[in-house]
């Protein structure tokens, strides 16, 4: 709108309503839909019954592996028990004196002069020729000859 005003010849009348307005139709009040109190009380014990499943579910298996754990851990200390006997055993085995007596009860003595036999061959076990291919005519042992010998 401007802020000059219109001379009132150059306004414009309102067009009058020739047609009436058109009737709306009546209104009218639409009931609720029936609620059923026994479905929801059977969907809420439903619900309920879930939860209690799986509680119960949850807790019985956390207990399995409470059990299993507890297992586990006698095993371990059990193969514990059987280690440190066995390095007491390997020990015992193990001491000079022991090997000497059985030795002495096998008939061996010691040597007077002890030799040192060299190995000609390098096997793969040994970790350092392990790439040396041996050949076919190789198979035989060197060692035999070495042991014929004597000494």
């Amino acid at each position: 709108m401007s802020a000059v005003p219109t001379p009132q010849h150059l306004r414009t009348a309102r067009p009058q309503r020739t047609t009436r307005p058109q009737a709306r139709p009546r209104l009218r009040l639409v009931p609720a839909p029936a609620r059923h109190p026994l479905l929801w009380a059977a969907v809420g014990l439903l619900v309920l019954a879930l939860g209690v499943f799986g509680a119960v579910t949850a807790s019985a298996l956390s207990a399995e592996g409470a059990v299993a754990a507890a297992q586990l851990e006698d095993a371990v200390t059990d193969a514990q028990a059987t280690h440190a006997e066995l390095l007491v055993e390997v020990a015992e085995l193990d001491d000079p004196a022991r090997i000497a007596r059985v030795a002495a009860e096998l008939g061996l003595v010691r040597a007077d002069r002890p030799r040192l036999l060299p190995v000609l061959r390098v096997l793969p076990a040994d970790g350092a020729g392990a790439d040396r291919r041996v050949d076919a005519g190789d198979t035989a042992d060197r060692l035999k000859p070495l042991l014929a010998q004597g000494g």
